[in-house]
């Protein structure tokens, strides 16, 4: 087997009231769905409708793809489109992506799945003033009254490859990538298919010719006139439509052709406000491209500010580290400067004090000489004077003898040479 199928939710009674419920059990298929057949789009039943887009799904049952005709649905809401689901390559397998209903087309995988679907947006009508306008180059509104319905031509210029590649990715898939404006509606407000659709789907997969096995990828019955109506009698319409002769549709386009040509006074003004109209959407979808474009430039201008601020925080950050490491380095060499003077210094006190003490040794020793030369005899200074005081203290003291050689001076005494009050008369060493 082929496909490797994981279902997260598994019930035979969710897949009977919704079979859109891919998307909820997970499908995963190894093999690439066939290539989208060719077929004519049914006439617009009525105003109001919208086309949804046939698309390729898988029976688990019969482990095959089968095709679900496209058709014209009514939206759930007005002001609604209808972005078609798309199988898309991711890890190794292909999963189903789920269409769903918005008030503007959201990403697809690439597809171009025609008639407006071309595998970006929708060309194929707009809603105004709660009324939807078709675009008659891509939609079958021949049948239909052109009074009730509003419509407008505007052709659409495809620039994608038309290879009916019905997938996103892998081998010979799609290359599409969702736009902002598209990842933006995936965050929109969605609804699910209509009871219409899913039920449109389980009548599509319980009719064994269109199993891709069964067809060859060759659907007998590629499209419907709406969701409700019965497959078989729209198969009966497809042989009648498929019987018609080559000069009709060749007379259709004349038809078609002639009514382009020819002026229509009373479709005029709508025509031109319909222009009005198409213009004003263009330049809308023009100004949010600019204001993307805008949005995304100023994100890489802020992302290169950042950066650049984070290369100079890193290089202020470099710069402060290395003025750092150099200071560090200043201080330890100044610590080292310091410890080697102060060790120096104190050398040179020490040395300094070993004089001292040298110095002091030596005038001791000097000293020592110095009184060891000095005679026994000779009293020292203090004794001189004690004596030298003494005998002034006699010579000043009067008594009797004394007076009376004052008075009577003796012939034979000689006048004594009175000694000087600081020398001492047993020291014959001059003072």
């Amino acid at each position: 087997m082929r496909s490797l199928i994981k279902n997260f939710l598994l019930s035979a009674a969710l897949i009977a009231a919704a079979p859109f419920a891919n998307a909820a059990i997970g499908i995963y298929i190894t093999n690439a769905p066939p290539p989208l057949p060719y077929y004519e789009q049914p006439p617009l039943p009525d105003d109001g409708y919208l086309w949804m887009p046939g698309y390729w799904a898988w029976d688990s049952g019969f482990d095959d793809y089968y095709w679900v005709p496209g058709t014209w649905v009514l939206p759930p809401e007005e002001g609604f489109l209808w972005t078609p689901g798309y199988w898309g390559w991711s890890n190794s397998y292909y999963e189903w992506h789920p269409g769903y209903w918005s008030t503007r087309v959201g990403f697809y995988g690439g597809v171009n799945y025609g008639y407006g679907y071309t595998g970006r947006g929708y060309e194929g009508g707009y809603w105004r003033d709660r009324r939807f306008y078709y675009n008659r180059s891509v939609n079958n509104v021949r049948e239909v009254n052109i009074r009730r319905v509003n419509v407008y031509n505007k052709t659409v210029v495809n620039n994608i490859t038309v290879n009916r590649v019905s997938y996103n990715g892998g081998n010979g898939g799609v290359r599409a990538r969702p736009s902002a404006d598209e990842e933006a509606v995936q965050r929109e407000r969605h609804i699910q298919a209509t009871q219409l659709q899913a039920e449109h789907q389980r009548k599509a997969e319980q009719d064994k010719d269109l199993r891709a096995k069964v067809n060859r990828g060759k659907p007998a019955i590629a499209a419907t006139a709406r969701a409700d109506s019965d497959l078989r009698d729209a198969n009966d319409r497809s042989d009648k439509r498929d019987k018609r002769s080559a000069d009709t549709e060749r007379n259709a386009a004349a038809n078609r052709e002639a009514d382009e040509r020819k002026p229509d006074q009373q479709n005029r003004a709508p025509d031109q406000q319909n222009r009005a109209d198409d213009r004003r959407v263009r330049e809308a979808a023009a100004r949010r491209d600019a204001q993307a474009d805008r949005n995304r430039a100023e994100a890489q201008e802020a992302e290169r500010d950042a950066q650049a601020d984070r290369n100079r925080e890193a290089q202020e950050a470099e710069r402060n580290a290395q003025a750092d490491r150099k200071r560090a380095e200043q201080d330890a060499a100044a610590k080292r400067r310091a410890d080697e003077q102060a060790a120096e210094d104190k050398r040179a006190e020490q040395v300094q004090h070993e004089q001292a003490m040298e110095r002091r040794e030596r005038a001791q020793e000097q000293q020592e000489r110095r009184q060891a030369q000095r005679p026994d005899d000779r009293p020292p200074p203090d004794s001189r004077r004690e004596q030298t005081a003494e005998r002034r203290a006699q010579d000043e003291r009067p008594n009797n003898d004394n007076a009376d050689r004052r008075q009577r001076p003796d012939p034979d005494d000689k006048p004594k040479k009175r000694q000087p009050p600081d020398q001492n008369p047993d020291d014959p060493s001059p003072r």
